[in-house]
């Protein structure tokens, strides 16, 4: 039989099958003509040059940059390996609900942001700061920016509703100012939204306006932004829900503050 499209799809739920794992699929094709009896041209190699990505680093996750592999070459996803406890979080301000991590390299540190509960309730969700110089072995930043139960001597470095989903990021935009060099979003103190959040060291933060910067969204996971070089825009990636399941939607913007209407992604 001939085909004008010949595809394959891959479906898998864990509650049908367990767990899944797949990097590639591959589709053989028996019987049948071949390709452009049916009007429809046989695909030929063109005169293509390489594709010019300067000194950018740039993650395989799919085929769009590769024209064809041959021989031996093949996509492979290198997948997580389980390693060391790299910190227990074991000190009564995190509480049992620490989550949502962050880490980036900063300098010749690495540093790692994670939700904490200092308290019942959202108003008492704290975030934390751990410092690393070899990404394995982390000790707390003895911030000193908040009091619990008495002492300063914790490593909170945001407090309240804003510290459920709060994001960091260092900002490599080089016209930031010194004051915003590291940003964050998370729920915002303000208003019903997503906040932005700026502070010159990481440790010392506040809300950067008196109204949140994101309205159209659920926000109610690890919502992302980040500077894009490429673009010259902040860009951010956040949750909503559509026709009943969970969605993500984008927006831009160039300064942090006045943001594009959000699509979905």
């Amino acid at each position: 039989m001939n085909a004008w499209e010949v595809s394959a799809a891959v479906y898998a739920y864990v509650g049908d099958v367990g767990d899944f794992d797949a990097d590639d699929v591959e589709l053989t094709v028996e019987g049948g003509e071949e390709p452009g009896t049916m009007g429809v041209e046989r695909a030929q190699p063109g005169d293509r040059g390489p594709a010019d990505i300067g000194d950018r680093l740039e993650l395989f996750v799919d085929g769009f940059l590769v024209d064809a592999m041959t021989g031996g070459v093949e996509r492979r996803l290198h997948h997580p390996v389980p390693r060391e406890i790299i910190l227990s979080l074991d000190q009564p301000w995190e509480g049992e609900t620490s989550a949502y991590f962050v880490v980036f390299q900063d300098g010749d540190r690495v540093r790692m942001y994670y939700r904490g509960q200092a308290g019942p309730g959202s108003d008492d969700q704290v975030c934390c700061l751990a410092e690393s110089t070899d990404g394995v072995h982390f000790e707390r930043v003895n911030a000193g920016a908040y009091e619990f139960e008495g002492s300063t001597d914790n490593n909170i470095v945001w407090w309240g509703r804003g510290a459920h989903n709060f994001t960091p990021f260092l900002d490599p935009n080089p016209d930031a100012p010194a004051d915003r060099r590291y940003k964050a979003v998370g729920y915002s103190h303000a208003g019903k939204g997503l906040g932005g959040f700026v502070s010159p060291d990481g440790i010392h933060w506040r809300e950067l306006l008196d109204r949140p910067i994101i309205t159209d969204g659920a926000f109610d996971s690890q919502n992302l932004a980040f500077w894009d070089a490429l673009r010259g825009l902040y860009v951010d990636f956040h949750r909503k829900g559509r026709e009943g399941v969970r969605d993500i939607m984008t927006c831009t913007s160039e300064d942090f503050e006045h943001w594009t209407d959000p699509v979905f992604s």
